[in-house]
């Protein structure tokens, strides 16, 4: 079934839709978000190794979810509908009763892949979560593997092999950190200097990616 992206201008503004593949075959900028699955007790995030046979960055680390909207769907509608689709879980009315799932920010950013470019305004959300009461049934078409990860060792892995990772994961890190540090319990930041240079140094290769496009 063909899939109608929500196209937006630089101000994030709706202006059209356009057919999926062929809004990443022209690199046109369209509406999207990832997704943070976080257990605050224990400081874990959850991690997605996208399936190999997705049409860009497969194999690699990125955050739980990330997908776009269709066409006339709002955002918090689509990241449901996608953690279904990718993990298996639903969210449940206490969810947002708690207000534990909210968006914190959103960033554009632009990437080559060859054959297909992602341009993206990308809207960051968090979903806090107990992790011992989430049971996972990961699709297969979508999802390689998962990985509940301490941020803190995310840190050495993220510095030492980020080509490990997707290119959009460090800038929605970042914008998820920035967002935890408003926590009283996050004693300190679990981005090191050694890390926070390599999300800069991705950080620039998109938007140099950005500029290139202008």
């Amino acid at each position: 079934m063909k899939e109608s992206l929500i196209l937006v201008d630089e101000h994030d503004v709706a202006i059209g839709t356009a057919e999926k593949i062929d809004t990443h075959r022209k690199g046109l900028l369209h509406r999207a978000f990832s997704l943070f699955i976080y257990d605050e007790s224990i400081k874990k995030i959850l991690l997605q190794k996208r399936a190999k046979n997705k049409y860009h960055s497969g194999g690699l680390w990125t955050n739980a979810c990330c997908s776009h909207p269709r066409k006339g769907e709002e955002l918090l509608d689509a990241v449901c509908r996608r953690v279904k689709d990718e993990l298996g879980i639903s969210v449940p009315d206490s969810t947002y009763e708690e207000k534990d799932l909210w968006e914190c920010n959103k960033f554009t950013y632009r990437k080559d892949y060859g054959k297909y470019i992602e341009h993206e305004i990308d809207h960051v959300f968090i979903w806090r979560v107990d992790k011992s009461a989430v049971q996972l049934i990961p699709n297969k078409n979508e999802v390689d593997d998962l990985l509940w990860v301490d941020m803190y060792d995310l840190d050495d892995w993220m510095t030492i092999n980020p080509e490990e990772f997707t290119a959009w994961f460090f800038p929605a890190y970042e914008i998820f950190i920035n967002d935890l540090l408003s926590d009283p319990t996050m004693i300190c930041s679990p981005i090191s200097p050694a890390l926070y240079d390599v999300i800069q140094k991705n950080k620039s290769e998109v938007q140099a990616s950005l500029k290139t496009n202008e």
